[in-house]
């Protein structure tokens, strides 16, 4: 196992990582009957996404997916695949979709990866960035926008070696689980309950 790619959202001139996820409505390759494989070791989800927000509007701009060859010639939002680009060139990448995504929930992106410890594994949390956003959507609409900045600074700074690692007493398959998991809790923790869990209490 080793980092993941991350999805990526563009707001506000800026590309996001989307580092927690809480909701329903996002690109999922099942709705559309595909059956992704993995990509490489860094994406063993088998695809990444790009969305933009435009007029408050989420939509999904790119996805880069390992398809079996039987489903190559897919067409995806009414486009067909291109060559992919970097790492999985070799991948089908639908571009230029623009397809609204009823995503009702909550996103936490991050930009600015700062490194605190050695953590290659999963998904970065928010912690491991200097800006934090979190956006509520309803039905695809974006409803509220909060600054968690200041929140993942504090993480960071008092507990994120800590986090970096297993806890005391945390089984190895349980804490890459979490890795993966793009939860909220464990992407930006409340600083002294994690505390405590990295403390054992």
């Amino acid at each position: 196992m080793t980092g993941q790619i991350a999805d990526e959202v563009r707001h506000t001139g800026v590309d996001y990582q989307v580092v927690a996820v809480a909701g329903t409505g996002l690109f999922d390759p099942a709705d559309h009957g595909l059956t992704p494989e993995p990509l490489s070791t860094a994406c063993w989800r088998g695809f990444h996404c790009g969305y933009v927000i435009k007029a408050d509007r989420l939509l999904l701009d790119e996805v880069t997916i390992g398809l079996p060859a039987e489903q190559r010639k897919t067409v995806l939002f009414g486009r067909s695949s291109k060559t992919g680009r970097g790492a999985h060139r070799s991948a089908p990448t639908y571009r230029k979709l623009a397809a609204p995504m009823p995503f009702t929930g909550r996103l936490l992106l991050g930009d600015e990866y700062v490194r605190v410890a050695h953590l290659h594994m999963g998904f970065l949390p928010a912690w491991s960035y200097v800006q934090v956003v979190e956006l509520t959507f309803d039905g695809g609409l974006l409803a509220a926008t909060r600054d968690r900045s200041a929140e993942a600074a504090r993480v960071r700074e008092l507990i994120g070696a800590e986090l970096a690692r297993p806890g005391a007493g945390e089984r190895i398959e349980d804490w890459v689980h979490r890795t993966f998991s793009l939860d909220f809790g464990y992407s930006l923790p409340d600083s002294g309950e994690e505390r405590g869990r990295a403390d054992g209490v």
